[in-house]
């Protein structure tokens, strides 16, 4: 708390609708704090009258924390687990276009081919995006303009009601929607229109390549359900592909009919390269991801053991509150809630590499952080100075594309 109110200018956060609010990745949020740096920062700014006194009442407490838990540990304490789900196993396969210089017109091609039909009604088209900003660039651009009034878009801000509405009318013969990726997974879209059963039923457009497959077959079951008729495809842009791995040249050998690289994942989690004929693109596309899935599932494996530790703890600090431990109950949370003693005496700076080709590797990059901390409070503690008198910010630097506030970005 004392370090906190010396530094809590120092990290970056927005006045918004009377909260204070930060910038996480795309989005705004406000469900946040950073320690006690987000008491003291409403404390300012309801000092310069910007804040009202209501917004700082509710926000002022002492946090205690209790510990975490873990989801995958959590499952396991069930007796009994029901899962229900549904696949679609047959489709035609997905049409995949990368095209970056006409990105955004393949897209509105393919949503006006696939909305006709194939007798003289119309269809109903589900567009998925990867990200809400995603969405609403091709939403707002220039060559969307002319469908805007006839297309309606949805994303997780919606209310309930909006959200019930607009995915009952998506079904509807020749209605357009846009959808960010998690309304592709336990959405029904359930077509009651004999119009586009007829003409062939909802087609479904994705426009990402899914990092799991399990995601792609889910977005896929958004369409031909329970016997109806319904098609899928999938467009693609090159620069989107950076973190699979897949250049251009890539996409142009297979074209060409040349050897494409192919990558591997050795035992020793490094990626060896060699050359490989691909049947089609989609088989380079999935090649690509199952080494990109296996990378972060292999750097995700630390990462779950770490939590699994800190789910015992939770566990422990219950059982203890249960039986009444109380001698026990205060050593965990004097152990959690163990805040920084004195003035830092050890600082260090990560620069990461945050450009979309590095992404496979962000995973990865957290676990090694973990290690620099453990080791670092180790080298102080052999040094006999106190293993919390150390500070690591990170900075990361984007793609030169990016917006300027975006390009380089570090950590409170």
């Amino acid at each position: 708390m004392l370090f906190d109110v010396n530094n809590f200018e120092s990290h970056n956060y927005i006045v918004k609708e009377d909260k204070i609010e930060y910038i996480e990745q795309d989005n705004i949020i406000y469900d946040v704090v950073y320690g006690y740096k987000t008491l003291f920062a409403y404390y300012f700014e309801h000092e310069k009258g910007k804040l009202s006194k209501e917004s700082l009442e509710d926000n002022i407490c002492i946090r205690i924390k209790c510990g975490s838990f873990s989801y995958a540990e959590t499952s396991l304490e069930f007796k009994y687990i029901m899962v229900v789900t549904g696949t679609l196993i047959t489709l035609s396969d997905p049409e995949t276009a990368i095209n970056s210089a006409d990105y955004f017109n393949v897209i509105k091609r393919e949503i006006n081919d696939r909305l006709a039909g194939t007798l003289s009604g119309k269809r109903a088209v589900l567009v998925f995006f990867e990200t809400e900003k995603k969405l609403k660039e091709f939403y707002e651009s220039k060559t969307f303009e002319p469908m805007k009034e006839s297309v309606a878009y949805l994303t997780e801000e919606a209310s309930l009601v909006e959200k019930e509405i607009l995915i009952q009318g998506a079904t509807r013969s020749g209605q357009i929607t846009l959808f960010t990726k998690n309304f592709g997974r336990r959405t029904d879209f359930i077509c009651h229109n004999p119009r586009v059963a007829s003409n062939g039923g909802i087609h479904v457009i994705q426009k990402f390549l899914s990092e799991e497959m399990s995601e792609e077959v889910q977005i896929k079951g958004r369409t031909a359900r329970q016997g109806d008729y319904g098609s899928y495809s999938m467009i693609l842009l090159d620069k989107d592909l950076e973190k699979y791995q897949i250049e251009c040249i890539d996409i142009e050998n297979f074209r060409d009919g040349k050897p494409v690289r192919a990558l591997a994942l050795t035992t020793t989690e490094n990626i060896t390269e060699s050359s490989k004929k691909y049947d089609s693109v989609y088989d380079l596309l999935d090649d690509r991801r199952t080494i990109f899935f296996k990378t972060k599932y292999e750097a995700n494996k630390i990462y779950v053991e770490e939590a699994r530790k800190r789910h015992k703890i939770g566990l422990k600090l219950l059982s203890s509150i249960k039986s009444g431990k109380i001698d026990a109950i205060r050593r965990i949370l004097i152990e959690e809630n163990k805040g920084v003693e004195g003035s830092s005496v050890s600082r260090t700076i990560c620069l990461m590499d945050a450009t979309g080709s590095m992404s496979h590797l962000l995973q990865k990059s957290k676990n090694t952080a973990d290690i620099m901390f453990k080791r670092a409070s180790t080298i102080l503690n052999e040094n006999n100075i106190d293993s919390d008198l150390f500070q690591i910010q990170f900075v990361v630097y984007r793609n030169y594309c990016c917006r300027e506030d975006k390009i380089l970005q570090h950590s409170p």
